[in-house]
């Protein structure tokens, strides 16, 4: 069983992804400059603090967050993800403070879980 503290950390970064992902979609969309303005500042704000919330929870853990090699920024979601065997995935980043994109490796038994299987284990919990 979960913790209350990883249930909240885990529902903040849950909402957190969800808020982030409604932003990338309304600016596909036709917008003001002034609007666009705003949700990019909005969609900063929620990468930041996604990047800062993943790093304190990994800290327990003994893992470390993945940082731009350029400028050091602690980076919390990849631009996306592609398998590369049963037990690789590559992930292609883009930091948000430098802009500098790079690739980087993880082991599948490494995985962290989705964002629908921490909805499904938070839903499971509250049952």
């Amino acid at each position: 069983m979960l913790s209350g503290q990883n249930t909240v950390s885990q529902m903040q970064e849950f909402a957190r992804r969800a808020n982030i992902e409604r932003y990338k979609r309304i600016l596909q969309t036709s917008l003001t400059d002034h609007e666009r303005a705003f949700i990019q500042k909005r969609l900063a704000e929620e990468r930041s603090s996604l990047a800062e919330l993943c790093a304190n929870d990994l800290k327990p853990l003994g893992r470390d967050p993945t940082k731009c090699p350029s400028c050091g920024t602690v980076l919390s979601l990849p631009e996306c993800s592609q398998s590369q065997s049963e037990n690789e995935i590559t992930h292609l980043w883009s930091c948000t403070a430098c802009g500098r994109v790079f690739e980087s490796k993880a082991d599948v038994a490494e995985r962290e879980p989705s964002s629908s299987e921490l909805a499904e284990r938070i839903s499971a919990e509250a049952n």
